[in-house]
């Protein structure tokens, strides 16, 4: 797959999915789940060169934030979900609780 100069890897479809989930997930009414789902999607498509934990995890948690929704939780707390993640050891649904487990 080419890189481009931006960093980010030739195929926009990667990226478009974190921003055009399935439609089952456009019509969620908690905003909580959008988050999630925006964090997992960005972490697991590898749409960036670098950094996709960090952007995935920035941009779930200022979705929320945004949202009204503030989560208690440590740096490395963030950075475990995050690696959690990209490894494939958390899913969408244990990303989800996690968010609610950390809700403020």
């Amino acid at each position: 797959m080419e890189v481009l100069a931006s960093g980010m890897r030739g195929c926009w479809s990667l990226l478009w999915t974190a921003f055009t989930p399935p439609l089952e997930v456009r019509n969620y009414i908690l905003r909580k789940r959008k988050g999630a789902r925006l964090g997992y999607t960005l972490i697991s498509n590898h749409a960036f060169v670098d950094g996709n934990k960090r952007i995935g995890m920035y941009v779930m948690l200022t979705f929320l934030e945004v949202n009204g929704i503030r989560l208690t939780c440590s740096n490395e707390d963030v950075v475990q979900a995050g690696l959690s993640v990209a490894t494939g050891s958390m899913t969408y649904e244990e990303l989800l609780r996690w968010v609610l487990e950390h809700k403020g």
